[in-house]
């Protein structure tokens, strides 16, 4: 059975607050947890942790609490440059470390990520022989990572995934965790990749939905001030465009546990 989680740290500047994880599962006989979409929401109230990113990466990969890593000793984490310069990552990497986790660093991603960056991650992936993948940024990165997982395997093209519900390839563990306030792809099955020097092309698949997706409000911190603004647009954007769809799929229509 497929589950995808959402952990959304929300702390007070003094004192913990609550950690709310949500499990995403197919649909069950159950009429009271049934969404729109298909699937069953469900929502649980948790301790957050003082230093939650590390601490829920470490807990993932022993498998302790939400295995999002499912026992993966070899960790791919995908991100770009200016996240790590802006020392984003380091908590995260430590934690995995502390979990005695090899990882592999790829920050190559750019805006609008080629189908190039996407194909040079894949190879360093099954070079360092990845058993997981990790996405670690805003939509670039989170989106490389998507695809990256889909074609470590190397079951199938990339060519003859584009378009909806195309995957037919299996994938190693995904954990997403967002650094802005938009885009939104941790929580989507959809990637979209520049496939020339002006044209993109999307994948839509269940499969880009991720394990697990860590949310850290502090995370967003140390974004310069401009990706920060358009971050916050483009999250708003989604909020109005949500609100005012006539054909909306909002899952706050159905009764939420």
């Amino acid at each position: 059975m497929k589950r995808t989680g959402i952990l959304c740290p929300f702390r007070g500047p003094h004192k913990e607050t609550p950690l709310i994880t949500h499990a995403t599962h197919p649909r069950s006989a159950s009429p009271q947890t049934g969404g729109a979409d298909g699937h069953d929401h469900r929502f649980h109230l948790h301790d957050s942790p003082q230093n939650p990113v590390p601490a829920w990466l470490e807990r993932t990969a022993r498998g302790n609490r939400r295995p999002g890593a499912q026992g993966a000793q070899r960790i791919l984490f995908v991100t770009d440059q200016g996240v790590l310069k802006a020392g984003l990552a380091d908590a995260a990497l430590a934690g995995l470390k502390d979990a005695g986790l090899q990882v592999h660093v790829y920050d190559k991603v750019v805006a609008d990520p080629p189908e190039s960056t996407v194909f040079e991650a894949v190879a360093e992936g099954q070079e360092f022989g990845a058993e997981a993948v990790i996405g670690f940024g805003g939509g670039s990165p989170m989106d490389t990572a998507k695809v990256v997982a889909l074609l470590l395997s190397g079951e199938q093209s990339l060519s003859t995934m584009y378009g909806v519900q195309q995957v037919r390839a299996n994938r190693p563990p995904l954990i997403l965790l967002p650094t802005t306030a938009g885009t939104g792809s941790e929580v989507t099955n959809v990637a979209v990749l520049t496939t020339g020097a002006t044209s993109k092309r999307g994948i839509a698949a269940d499969p880009l939905y991720a394990d697990m997706a860590i949310l850290d409000p502090d995370l967003t911190l140390g974004l310069p001030k401009h990706p920060t603004a358009y971050t916050g647009i483009d999250a708003m954007v989604h909020a109005i465009e949500a609100f005012t769809n006539r054909r909306s799929k909002t899952p706050c229509r159905t009764p939420w546990r």
